[in-house]
């Protein structure tokens, strides 16, 4: 898959922050590689603070901003029963990766997530429990087995985790308004792209994960991950996904524009409803060019004798001029879908 990031954009779009949690399954004393990781939790949210930071960087994306927490209680949560307890984490909603230290069945773990609004779970297992695990097509949930020394291993699966996460939010909750049940299908979404795609990675093998992978495991090449390559498959995913696409009225899309109260929304309504289905940017001048060729450059585009900021317009997604270095100083793009 070749890079391509003329094709990749989402700016200029409000962006709250994403908190997950991941929780610990243990009843007894903390083993070491446990104690370890927790050491180096902080770094864990550096390092994805910095991969994001690098996207922003290398491509005209914008991520929205995920940080990993500490479920409250910590741990542990195991019941009378041996069991695993979701009641007794504070919020279970936000609940996306588990350490399990126990042979717990996967089965009654994936069944405490339904009902608990959570879209996916993934399940960092130290123990072989390959019988019971969350690996079915139904699950929208993975199990991956390391071993008790691996914990540079695991912080790496939760970065990876955490970065689709990331991207989830930056490509699809923005204009979209997506189900609980829609959420889970893209779990399925994306284990069907991996495999048509043929793509392979040491942590996710489709073979065995088959109801849920993280993306970004995929494109690590000598301990380097391939951010273009990256953000070209989310550009590509995108285009499959019909599963996602309860597409928002353009004014309730609109309202997530950062300048949202300077926009011409009801001269944007107009030119939107001419428009065919299909993806678009609402591109606004920031910045009047004193080159002239700039200058020229934008009046052709936005139409009329003078440029001046805060002038509107739509155009198709794939208009290469856009995300040229000789606009990109004086324009802010917006996605919109219809």
């Amino acid at each position: 898959m070749g890079s391509n990031n003329n094709n990749i954009y989402i700016d200029n779009v409000k962006k709250d922050p994403i908190n997950r949690e991941l929780t610990v399954i243990l009843k007894g004393k903390s083993p070491k590689i446990l104690n370890d990781f927790c050491d180096r939790f902080n770094k864990v949210n550096r390092n994805i603070s910095s991969r994001l930071d690098q996207m922003m960087k290398l491509t005209r994306i914008v991520p929205r901003r995920v940080t990993l927490t500490q479920s409250s209680p910590f741990k542990p949560f195991i019941n009378e029963n041996s069991e695993f307890d979701i009641d007794a984490i504070g919020d279970p909603s936000n609940l996306r990766i588990i350490l399990n230290f126990e042979s717990i069945d996967g089965k009654y773990i994936n069944d405490s997530i339904i009902g608990k609004n959570i879209s996916h779970l993934v399940e960092i297992s130290l123990i072989d429990h390959s019988n019971n695990d969350l690996n079915s097509y139904e699950s929208s949930s993975a199990t991956i087995y390391v071993s008790s020394t691996e914990v540079d291993k695991i912080c790496k699966i939760i970065e990876d985790i955490m970065i689709d996460i990331s991207m989830f939010n930056t490509f699809f909750n923005d204009n979209n308004s997506i189900s609980l049940e829609k959420k889970r299908d893209f779990s399925y979404v994306k284990v069907a792209y991996a495999v048509k795609q043929k793509l392979s990675s040491t942590e996710w093998d489709v073979n065995r994960n088959k109801g849920y992978i993280s993306l970004a495991g995929y494109f690590w090449d000598k301990g380097k991950f391939n951010i273009g390559g990256y953000c070209n498959c989310w550009d590509e995913i995108k285009k499959e996904m019909d599963v996602i696409n309860d597409i928002l009225p353009v004014k309730a899309q609109l309202k997530k524009h950062t300048s949202y109260h300077q926009l011409p929304v009801n001269k944007i309504e107009k030119e939107y409803n001419l428009l065919e289905p299909g993806e678009y940017v609402l591109a606004r001048i920031t910045k009047v060019p004193n080159k002239e060729k700039s200058y020229e450059l934008l009046r052709t585009l936005f139409g009329g004798s003078k440029v001046r900021v805060g002038k509107v317009r739509l155009f198709p997604k794939n208009m290469k001029i856009l995300y040229s270095n000789n606009l990109k100083q004086y324009i802010t793009l917006y996605p919109l879908y219809k």
